[in-house]
Formats: C-alpha cells, structure tokens, sequence
C-alpha cells in the first residue's frame, strides 16, 4: 500500500460519510487543498476569515475607572509634592499629571475617552439609521456632540467664549437678579465666563433630548441620567465651586482650588466612564445587526 501524502487531510464530516457507506465500495479519500499564496497584500478568498468583536462593557467601565483613578491619584501625589516642598515641576513631571493643565496626560485621556463616546454613538447611529427608526437622528446628534467635547478638550474651544461672554454679562447679572457675590466672581475672573453658555446649552439640550431619553429602556436612561449629573456637575457645577475659591483668595495656586480641580476633573472622568458602560451595554445585543465591509 502506498503511503499517504502528508498535506492530504480528510474532512471529518466527508470521513463519516464514507464510513457510513457499503464495505464493497472503494474507500473515497477527500483531499483538501490549501493554497496559501498571497498575491500583492491580499490573501486568496478561501483563506479570509470572519473576525468577532467581543465587547465586555463591565471589563471596558473597570478599566477605564482604574486609568481615572491613577490619574487622580497622580494629581493628588503631585500637588502634595508642590505643597509641601516646593518643587513645582521635578523634570517637567509634575505638569503631566496636573488636572488642571493642557497638553498633558489628564488632558489626553479625557480627550481619548470622549472620543470613544463619540465612536460607540457613531456605531449607534448606523444601525439606528439602517433600521430608520424614529430618533436615529438624535443618536447621530450625539455621536457629533461629544465629538465637539473630544476636540474641545484638547484645543480648549470652551474658553474663547468667555471674551463673549464678558461683553453680555451686565445684561445677564441684571436680568437674572444676581447676588453681588456671584456676580462679582463672573465678572472678576474672565476664565471661568464660559459657564454662562455652558449653562445655557446644556438646559437647551435637555429640553431638545426629553422625549428621546424617555424613550430610552428604563437601565439605559438611567444611566444616562446619572452619566449627564456627574459630568456636568463636575464641568458647570464645581468649576463655579472652583471660581469662587479663586475670587477668594485671589489665584488657582492654594491647596482648596487644586483640591476643587481633583473633584471637578474626577466626577467629569467618572461620568464619561458611566456613559461608555451605558453605551456599550447598549449596543452589545444590537451590534450583530451591524455589518462592517471592507471594499477592496
């Protein structure tokens, strides 16, 4: 008997059916070729395969919860050496870690994580158009909000509208009946002026988005909501905390402020954390409806 070639290999399923036929049949041997040559940079159609994308919301949140919680840590740990030593940059090390400053790892991260918001609810919005459902329109509103919010963290958009802000001020102080104090700290520190149309867009945005978070699942809305609190409670409601604190005492050098700054930042970071968990738990029984191709 000769011997068997050893590239030959027999398909299990085609082996039971020989097995199952008659004895006086001749014993047929199934042959399967590989030709695995590639031409240019494209492999041959038998040797493409289908690639799973296994997405686990709880691992993504805590992940992302424990980059957020060694950035805050980092803070805390270089703001204690600036305080209690005096050394305020060690090598240019402390400035990467500031919450408060640009062009840093802080100010990276925020950035990447808004971003990839923006990518689930990209992704959202693509099999919500597909089915053409009522609020696709809404999903894709959101995917280019927090777009805006990735490129504003990086390039800071957010505080050229102070110089605005500072020319309608008077009107505003008068119109809302402020309090001397308040209005003394909006109109003494002009950084902080751009919470006026902070402000003013987030209550246009709950009002336009109401009926779409109620449509929402009830988990789902939930964690919208409490996603929505955190990170505009940290962008709006303690960067004023922060701003009064500066008025105070005259600067952002004191330990209160940077402490502000560490609450601000961390309930920003920690609500982007909440949103992504929300949106991957989201699309997860919704993504096989989803289906990427690559032309070529």
């Amino acid at each position: 008997m000769n011997k068997k070639p050893t590239d030959v290999q027999l398909n299990r399923e085609e082996q039971q059916e020989a097995a199952s036929q008659s004895t006086t049949q001749p014993r047929r041997l199934f042959v399967v070729r590989r030709d695995r040559r590639i031409v240019g940079d494209k492999l041959p159609t038998n040797e493409r395969r289908q690639v799973t994308l296994v997405i686990s919301p709880g691992k993504i949140a805590f992940t992302l919860a424990l980059v957020v919680l060694c950035l805050l840590l980092g803070h805390v740990i270089t703001r204690a050496v600036i305080f209690f030593s005096g050394h305020n940059t060690i090598g240019g090390l402390i400035p990467q870690f500031d919450l408060n400053g640009e062009a840093n790892i802080p100010t990276w991260y925020s950035s990447s994580a808004l971003l990839l918001a923006s990518a689930l609810l990209a992704m959202i919005a693509i099999v919500k158009l597909q089915w053409q459902e009522t609020y696709a329109r809404h999903w894709v509103g959101l995917a280019a909000v927090f777009l805006y919010l990735s490129i504003d963290e990086a390039a800071r958009f957010h505080e050229m509208g102070s110089t605005l802000a500072l020319l309608i001020i008077p009107s505003i102080v008068d119109f809302a009946n402020l309090s001397p104090a308040v209005s003394a700290v909006i109109a003494n520190i002009p950084s902080y002026t751009w919470v006026v149309f902070g402000a003013f867009f987030v209550l246009l945005f709950s009002l336009a988005y109401l009926r779409f978070l109620i449509h929402l699942p009830v988990r789902t809305r939930s964690l919208f909501v409490l996603a929505g609190i955190l990170y505009v409670g940290g962008a709006l409601g303690v960067e004023l905390l922060g701003a009064w604190s500066a008025y105070l005492h005259g600067g952002e050098t004191t330990l209160e402020y940077a402490m502000l700054v560490l609450w601000e930042e961390g309930f920003e970071m920690i609500g982007i954390v909440v949103f992504i968990y929300a949106l991957t738990s989201y699309l997860g029984p919704r993504l096989t409806n989803l289906r990427i191709r690559v032309a070529g």
